[in-house]
């Protein structure tokens, strides 16, 4: 039997996943295939698309944070979480103001001086898509019997066994007692 430990942070962490791979992996460089978009067009679409999708992963990022603190995650479980939510903080404080300013530079005409941020950003968008694939996967617990032990939905063979003897054993006294009188 499986069933999920922390539902609340399960849908947050793959929700954040699915924004993370459709929008900074597939839209980020699929906008530059598309006709009519300029490098500058490009540049001035990633300033306002990358800090929208960093706010609604802060908001994800909340969520599994309260969902974990309050459900009294283990503290490896907390620590895997961190491991985003420090990511998310080096990409808001540091990556996302230079590729701002990239940006603008390549905007107004002047040289892509950001090459090395987009690759960190990168970088750092596959590691955190890692390690949110791999706290949602953990979230799923499989429960194996254990002997002995009952569960609640789990039946006990041998106890079933037990009373479905009891009761056959029940009735043929009673159908005995029948035939001698």
């Amino acid at each position: 039997m499986s069933y999920v430990k922390h539902p609340v942070t399960t849908v947050a962490v793959f929700i954040w996943t699915g924004l993370v791979v459709g929008i900074a992996f597939m839209v980020s460089w699929l906008k530059y295939r598309a006709f009519g978009v300029t490098l500058p067009v490009g540049a001035s679409i990633d300033m306002k698309l990358l800090p929208a999708l960093m706010r609604v992963e802060w908001v994800l990022a909340i969520a599994v944070a309260i969902d974990l603190f309050f459900g009294k995650a283990s503290l490896p479980m907390m620590a895997l979480a961190a491991v985003p939510v420090v990511l998310l903080l080096i990409q808001t404080i540091y990556l996302q103001p230079g590729l701002n300013a990239s940006a603008l530079q390549i905007f107004h005409g002047h040289g892509d001086t950001g090459a090395t941020l987009r690759n960190a950003q990168t970088g750092l968008e596959a590691l955190k898509v890692a390690t949110l694939i791999m706290l949602g996967i953990l979230q799923f617990k499989t429960q194996f019997p254990v002997p002995g032990i009952r569960h609640h939905n789990q039946t006990n063979y041998h106890e079933d066994r037990t009373r479905t003897d009891r009761w056959v054993h029940r009735r043929r006294r009673l159908s005995r007692g029948r035939r001698a009188h």
